[in-house]
């Protein structure tokens, strides 16, 4: 009973979701009434579900879940950093659902029945995309320490990376081209490249929360400039989960320390303590663990 279907970019977008009637629509598309994708009068309700596990209120804009009717949350932080928002700009109608991550579960699902075991000294390198960040910054130096030290590299960069950094993704892939330890992720991207890695290397990017409470392997944070897309972001008192946890799962590396990468990843090799930091994060910040999709099915259909 799935119909699946392409819609054309932005005028396709316009006319059908501007007008659509139906029951339920549910999207994972923030800014819902903020841009050209408009509430229809002919839909009863608006569902959000998160395709990151990253807080709401930096990388997010500050009212990109105002017009929604129900919010399925990830964890305790979506339903504490939402129920502020709610709170004050007065938003009487939006519905926070304790939910889970659907995502989160089915790769755990995965990891554990196929991909369990890494590749030694394999790294993956997973940036966020925008104006600041190891694509744009160091990411040539970073490879050729890392490859001439004999790691086994997978880059992995953003979808939207393809689109606004062609140029030195082009650069890198002449570069390294011919270096069998070198590997580029241009689309259809698999975890099972990222989870059989000893080590993910990222800036602000999610996929460092995934990775961890995933492999409970530790993170390398390179320190670029906070990704953010919300200047109010501190309207709100609570920090946002990408910076609160980041010394717990991994180590932070300032950006004119990258000559002593591997110094840092040595450091990071048999470190149990990670392990036990995940494991109580992960109680804190995801709901109905390995239960979420049958949750929210349950709770759509009720409606």
């Amino acid at each position: 009973n799935l119909k699946s279907f392409y819609i054309s970019k932005t005028i396709g977008q316009i006319m059908l979701l501007n007008n659509i009637s139906c029951k339920n629509l549910i999207l994972t598309m923030p800014d819902l009434n903020n841009y050209h994708i408009k509430k229809s009068k002919n839909c009863l309700n608006y569902l959000y579900l998160f395709h990151s596990a990253v807080s709401t209120n930096m990388i997010y804009r500050n009212s990109a879940f105002f017009s929604y009717d129900k919010i399925f949350c990830v964890g305790k932080h979506h339903y504490n950093e939402l129920s502020e928002y709610i709170e004050l700009n007065k938003l009487k109608n939006l519905k926070l659902i304790k939910a889970g991550y659907p995502k989160f579960d089915y790769l755990y699902f995965k990891f554990n029945k196929y991909e369990k075991e890494f590749i030694k000294n394999k790294i993956t390198i997973a940036p966020s995309w925008g104006a600041k960040n190891i694509i744009n910054e160091n990411i040539i130096k970073i490879l050729q320490i890392l490859l001439d030290e004999n790691y086994k590299i997978n880059l992995r960069p953003h979808s939207q990376s393809f689109k606004y950094n062609k140029e030195i993704l082009k650069k890198i892939e002449d570069k390294f081209k011919d270096n069998s330890n070198f590997k580029l992720e241009k689309g259809n991207f698999e975890f099972k490249n990222v989870f059989d890695s000893e080590f993910l290397i990222t800036d602000w990017s999610g996929i460092a929360i995934e990775y961890a409470f995933i492999t409970k392997r530790p993170i390398m944070y390179i320190n670029t400039p906070k990704k953010v897309n919300n200047k109010l972001f501190n309207d709100i008192s609570f920090d946002p989960i990408e910076v609160k946890i980041r010394e717990k799962i991994g180590l932070i590396i300032e950006e004119d320390n990258i000559i002593n990468i591997n110094t840092y990843l040595k450091k990071l090799k048999n470190n149990e303590y990670f392990k036990d930091e995940v494991n109580n994060l992960k109680k804190d910040y995801l709901y109905n663990f390995q239960k979420s999709s049958d949750f929210i099915y349950n709770e759509i259909i009720k409606n």
